[in-house]
């Protein structure tokens, strides 16, 4: 925290030198990095010493955004009491600091929209409330949108995947087998099982299918046209793939992923889902997503089904290395993740007509 409070105070000993610019055009060439407005939207719940450390990254931005607006799902002040604090230190800087409470039901697909709803720049940049920035990032992500016309979307790369490239690269060739979730070369793409792959290493600006939720920018004209999916309430695990893969079918080749604009996801443990809970929740999220953005023929259906016994292994071993390090005295994974199927499948009409409202107390955390 320390460390993040001198970042802060760097950023206001340097505010003279951050000029905002007054309007946006789109470039005629590249190097006008800044010629468009950014505003920052952050979703938040319950981590108000999180979003502290990030917003301490924000401002000491190369090139700072238009604002900052804070969607607020708390159930105390501490966040509105931060951002009360915090104000005028981002007026002093030149960037606004907006406080809203979520004026929906409490989660990420309406704290979005309500945000950038709210919102005022050309760009928009979504933000978790647990990442911390390079101070270059913003620069480097209107550095695409200059390079590339076409991009209507971009987003940065996790710094700290790398440290996870280890564990990650034990079980690649399982992942891949299963068409789970796993990394690939210069590779961000969405599988027919609709679980992505992100690119690992990542040696140069690549296409995207997929635009992780932890970063993820857009032209305002991608937001006057889409909207994340209300349907999926509280903590939506698939949100931001499913926003995204939807902006790439409609415009293949517009999304963007850059190597120089990176982050540190830090992934706090706070106001985190009960693990039971986002089992059952991210199961019939995964086959609502998945005939939703899907094409539903037969090898495509296939694949979802192989997809899902490699979870349900996954589970599995996951519990006996729990039990063989001493951590698990059970097999609560293995018995989350086949409730969690039993529930889908006694739910497979509503599943299939689009709707997710059985998921009903589950929801109620």
């Amino acid at each position: 925290m320390i460390v993040e409070k001198e970042r802060m105070r760097s950023a206001l000993r340097h505010a003279d030198d951050m000029a905002l610019p007054d309007t946006a055009s789109e470039p005629e060439a590249s190097g006008k990095v800044g010629s468009r407005r950014v505003s920052v939207v952050i979703p938040t719940y319950n981590r108000a010493g999180d979003l502290e450390e990030t917003l301490a990254s924000v401002m000491d931005q190369a090139v700072p955004p238009l604002e900052v607006v804070i969607v607020d799902d708390s159930t105390n002040d501490e966040v509105e009491r931060l951002t009360g604090r915090l104000s005028p230190v981002f007026s002093g800087a030149g960037v606004g600091l907006v406080y809203m409470r979520n004026p929906k039901e409490r989660g990420n697909t309406t704290a979005k929209n309500a945000g950038a709803a709210s919102s005022k720049g050309d760009i928009v940049l979504f933000l978790d409330d647990d990442v911390t920035l390079d101070r270059c990032y913003v620069e480097e992500i209107l550095r695409v949108y200059d390079l590339y016309p076409r991009a209507r979307g971009v987003q940065g790369y996790w710094g700290d995947f790398l440290k996870r490239g280890r564990a990650l690269r034990v079980r690649l060739p399982f992942n891949r087998m299963f068409f789970l979730y796993h990394h690939r070369r210069d590779s961000c793409a969405v599988q027919p099982s609709f679980r992505p792959t992100y690119p690992y290493p990542l040696t140069t600006i690549v296409g995207c299918q997929w635009l992780s939720g932890c970063n993820q920018s857009y032209r305002r004209s991608v937001l006057d046209e889409f909207q994340f999916d209300e349907k999926l309430r509280r903590y939506s695990p698939g949100d931001d793939l499913d926003f995204s893969y939807r902006v790439h079918k409609r415009y293949p080749g517009s999304l963007f992923i850059t190597p120089s604009a990176t982050l540190v996801h830090r992934t706090t443990p706070a106001s985190r889902t009960p693990s039971m809970n986002l089992v059952y929740i991210h199961s019939a999220y995964l086959e609502y997503l998945f005939r939703k953005n899907i094409e539903q023929k037969v090898s495509n259906r296939l694949i979802y089904g192989w997809s899902t016994i490699g979870r349900v292994l996954t589970a599995l071993m996951d519990d006996l290395i729990g039990l063989a390090k001493g951590e698990s005295a059970g097999f609560h994974g293995i018995r989350c993740i086949l409730g969690s199927l039993r529930l889908c499948r006694e739910h497979r009409g509503d599943l299939r007509d689009g709707e997710i409202g059985f998921l009903g107390e589950l929801m109620d955390y």
